[in-house]
C-alpha cells in the first residue's frame, strides 16, 4: 500500500473541511426554527417608510423589517449579484427604543437574496446541505474504489471499512456543524445606537463584547498573518491566512470573567466557499499534489500488523489526521472597548515568530446615511 490512498482520501475530504472541526464527534443537532431574539420596542417607530442611502449601500424602512441593499461596485464582503445595480440585498426584521438616551435599533436577519430569489433561513439551510451532501457522496463514492486498498492484501476491507467510516464521520459532523453556524447567524442580534435628523440617519454599530457572538467580526494581523472571528458573512468561525495559506476552525472560548478569558481551535487548511466553482479546481490540485506523496514504509507495515488482529489501526487513523494538517491554536484574551487581544500559548510552526495579535471590531452595517424618501 502506498500513502497515496491515505492522501486521496485527504484532498477529497479537503472539501468538506471549509467550516473547520474541533473532532468528529457529532454536535447536537438543530431544528428548523429560529429565536426571536430582539429586545421589545418602546417609543415611536421613526423609521417606518424611510430610506436611506450611503456611497456604499442603502437601507429601507418598512413596519418592522428593513432590506439593506450592497452596491455592485462596492468592496461589501456579500456576494452574488442580484440585479445590474446592487449587489446583495438582506431583509433585517428589527426593533427600537427611541426613548433610551441614546436612541437603539437591533437587527436580526431576516432574509437573504443569493441570485435574485429571496431564502428565508429554511430555504437557505436546505441549499446549503443539498451541497454539502453532493460532496459527501462525491467523497463516498471516490472511497468505495477497492483498487484504492489493494496494496493492503489481506487487510485491505478492514482500511476501507475504516477509511469510509471516518470519511462519514466528517462529513456528518461538517454538516452538522454548517446547520449550528447558519442558525448562529440568523440568531446573532446586530445592535446599534442610532441618531436621526431631518436628513441623516447615523447607526453606530456597538460591540457587544461577546466572542462567540456570530455578528461580532473581529480582525488583526500580526507579522504576516491575518486573523479573523466570527466571519459574520461566509459562515466561517476563525480564520488565519498566512501567504497564500488559510486554515479554519471552530474556536471553544471560555470566559475567566467579563474582561479575559482562553481560547482554543483546532485549524484545517481552507480551500475556499463551496459556493465558488473555483473550489473544485483547487481542491482538485490539492489532491493531484498529494497524489505524489512518497510512502512511510514504516507506517504502512504498523497498519498491516495492527489490523492484523484488529479491526482498526491506530496508526492509520493517526496518518490521516497528519495528512489532513490539522494543528491546534490556543491562546488568552483580554477584551477592550473596541476588539481583544490574544497572547498565544499554543501555536502551529507557521505562527511560530508571532506570540499575539490584536483584533478589533468590524462593524457589518454602522455607517452615515442620508435620507432618499
Amino acid at each position: 500500500m502506498k500513502a497515496i490512498h491515505a492522501s486521496l482520501f485527504v484532498g477529497l475530504l479537503a472539501s468538506l473541511l471549509i467550516f473547520g472541526c474541533s473532532n468528529i464527534t457529532e454536535p447536537e443537532k438543530n431544528d428548523n426554527s429560529i429565536q426571536n431574539n430582539l429586545s421589545q420596542s418602546e417609543g415611536d417607530n421613526e423609521l417606518n417608510g424611510k430610506s436611506f442611502q450611503c456611497s456604499s449601500y442603502s437601507l429601507a424602512f418598512s413596519g418592522d423589517s428593513v432590506t439593506y441593499k450592497a452596491d455592485a461596485d462596492s468592496s461589501s464582503s456579500l456576494r452574488s449579484a442580484t440585479t445590474s445595480t446592487w449587489k446583495d440585498l438582506l431583509k433585517y426584521q428589527y426593533s427600537w427604543n427611541s426613548a433610551a438616551i441614546p436612541k437603539t435599533l437591533e437587527f436580526q436577519l431576516g432574509q437573504v437574496w443569493g441570485t435574485g430569489v429571496a431564502q428565508d433561513y429554511e430555504e437557505q439551510l436546505a441549499a446549503a446541505q443539498q451541497q454539502v451532501s453532493a460532496t459527501a457522496q462525491a467523497v463516498n463514492k471516490a472511497l468505495a474504489d477497492d483498487t484504492l486498498y489493494s496494496g493492503f492484501g489481506s487487510v485491505k476491507d478492514k482500511v476501507k471499512s475504516q477509511v469510509t467510516a471516518k470519511a462519514k464521520a466528517y462529513t456528518d459532523s461538517q454538516q452538522q456543524l454548517l446547520e449550528i453556524y447558519l442558525k448562529a447567524k440568523y440568531e446573532s442580534v446586530i445592535k446599534f445606537n442610532y441618531d436621526l435628523t431631518e436628513d441623516t440617519l447615523t447607526l453606530t454599530e456597538q460591540f457587544q463584547k461577546d466572542l462567540t457572538d456570530a455578528s461580532s467580526k473581529l480582525t488583526g494581523t500580526s507579522g504576516s498573518a491575518t486573523f479573523t472571528l466570527n466571519d459574520y458573512s461566509n459562515l466561517i468561525p476563525f480564520k488565519v491566512v498566512v501567504g497564500d495559506s488559510s486554515y479554519v476552525g471552530v474556536p471553544e472560548i471560555e470566559k475567566t470573567d467579563a474582561t479575559s478569558g482562553s481560547l482554543s481551535v483546532q485549524l484545517y487548511p481552507y480551500y475556499g466557499d463551496m459556493m465558488d466553482s473555483a473550489v473544485s479546481t483547487k481542491i482538485a490540485a490539492a489532491v493531484t499534489s498529494k497524489l505524489t506523496t512518497t510512502a512511510d514504509v514504516a507506517k504502512i507495515a504498523a497498519i498491516a500488523g495492527e489490523l492484523a488482529t484488529g479491526e482498526t489501526s491506530s496508526t492509520l487513523d493517526g496518518l490521516l489526521d497528519e495528512a489532513i494538517g490539522s494543528v491546534k491554536l490556543a491562546a488568552t484574551y483580554t477584551l477592550s472597548d473596541d476588539g481583544a487581544t490574544f497572547t498565544f500559548t499554543q501555536k502551529p510552526d507557521f505562527l511560530s515568530t508571532i506570540g499575539s495579535v490584536t483584533m478589533t471590531h468590524q462593524p457589518l452595517l454602522g455607517g452615515t446615511f442620508t435620507l432618499v424618501q
